[in-house]
């Protein structure tokens, strides 16, 4: 932002804040304006970044609805910003809450072109919250009803719907359903060709996403020029340094891992990280974890325990608690440790951090199997060979989940590449 941008938005938020003290006086003879104007204040707030107080003012606005206008359309609009805002500031069971109770009067209205683009909008975030809950399955039944519902509003081919069909493909994936979450990738990329604004750069994302299903699916070769052509866009569009091309740059380097040429993605990591690492971008925990994968497959244990700490470090501050970039650092930092001196106890440990997540059968075969070669690896170093053999095929296994068995062989082969 400028500086002349930046000193227009403080002016407006200093307004904002001296309207909100004089609205009881103001609007004293005038109630149902009042809650109303209240409601798009606290919005103003949220938008401004200003999350605390837009609770406050959304409370008072969702308490002001209810004794004016009851159960009805007022009541739900205002119930439904101030559980956007609670859910931004991660009060994840108070925002579920007021959007269910918005959500329950809006079905509850006779239906027209107002409350169905109201209910695509509140299911919006309940799509976030269930997905942030790892509820994937509901997730994925809400991502269908926005489908329906905007496909009501604006016709099945409408490039509007692009957004669901993504939110869609990712709660597909994160349910192991590969085939399927590539299908609605592609239709969400169609539809966003549709769209007269030629939002060039979230086309670059979709890209992206597709060559993160085909690294879950064993197709290195096609991940690698999907997300070449993602770069390519995203650099056009929004610059070499944006976030968006670094993470594309970031995920490019893990097709060309997954694909076994480590040294290729070594150096698309190397001309990376300075950037990444000057700026200290959200993208930094992504570098960090996919140079400790790298410096994994190199055998470089004592880069890769110190990559994997940092990671580690970033996910805690952001207050991430569980996923797959999560999954993997923790498991490079146990197998580094491991590997740097073999005991029995380092090797129980990272026996202990690979077995639940060989055991969620929702996850992707990769990423199962992913966890089995850390421990097939700590086997070796322990010169454990035998055992080492069985987790091999129990791995072979896993990624036959979403490949056919001459990929599966492949991806190992890859995968396992200057391993001794």
């Amino acid at each position: 932002m400028t500086q002349q941008g930046a000193g227009a938005a403080l002016t407006f938020k200093d307004w904002l804040l001296s309207a909100i003290a004089r609205l009881d006086a103001d609007l004293a003879d005038a109630p149902s304006g009042r809650a109303n104007v209240r409601r798009e204040f606290a919005q103003s707030l949220r938008v401004l970044g200003e999350l605390s107080a837009a609770a406050k003012q959304g409370a008072i606005a969702v308490t002001e609805a209810r004794a004016i206008f009851g159960p009805g359309l007022d009541t739900a609009l205002a119930l439904q910003s101030h559980g956007v805002t609670l859910n931004e500031l991660g009060e994840h069971d108070a925002a579920q809450r007021a959007l269910d109770e918005s959500q329950r009067m809006l079905d509850a209205l006779p239906v027209s072109d107002e409350v169905r683009n109201h209910r695509v909008a509140g299911r919006t975030t309940l799509v976030r919250i269930a997905g942030y809950r790892g509820d994937y399955a509901r997730a994925l039944e809400i991502a269908q009803q926005n489908i329906d519902e905007r496909g009501a509003l604006f016709g099945a081919d409408s490039f509007r719907l692009a957004v669901d069909y993504n939110n869609l493909s990712v709660f597909l994936m994160r349910l192991g359903r590969l085939a399927d979450a590539e299908r609605a990738t592609l239709r969400a990329r169609e539809l966003l060709q549709k769209d007269p604004a030629h939002p060039v750069a979230r086309v670059a994302y979709m890209d992206q996403a597709l060559c993160s299903l085909r690294i879950l699916r064993g197709d290195g070769q096609a991940a690698i020029e999907l997300c070449r052509r993602a770069v390519a866009l995203s650099e056009k569009v929004v610059g070499a340094d944006s976030p968006q091309t670094q993470s594309q740059r970031i995920t490019l380097a893990l097709a060309l891992l997954s694909a076994g040429q480590v040294d290729d993605a070594d150096r698309e990591m190397n001309d990376l990280m300075p950037t990444i690492s000057a700026r200290e971008t959200r993208e930094l925990d992504e570098a960090l974890s996919m140079a400790a994968l790298i410096k994994m497959r190199q055998q470089r244990w004592r880069a890769a325990q110190r990559l994997a700490a940092e990671a580690a470090a970033l996910f805690d501050a952001r207050g991430v608690k569980a996923g797959i970039p999560l999954d993997r650092v923790q498991l490079i930092s146990a197998l580094a440790t491991h590997a740097l001196r073999p005991t029995a106890a380092t090797l129980a440990r990272l026996r202990s951090r690979a077995a639940p997540v060989i055991a969620r059968t929702t996850e992707p075969g990769v990423i199962r199997a992913f966890a089995a070669l850390c421990v097939h690896q700590g086997l070796l170093a322990s010169g454990e060979v035998a055992e080492a053999d069985i987790l091999h095929s129990q791995a072979i296994e896993l990624l036959r989940h979403d490949m056919d068995a001459a990929t599966a062989e492949r991806q190992w082969a890859n995968w396992t590449v200057n391993v001794p």
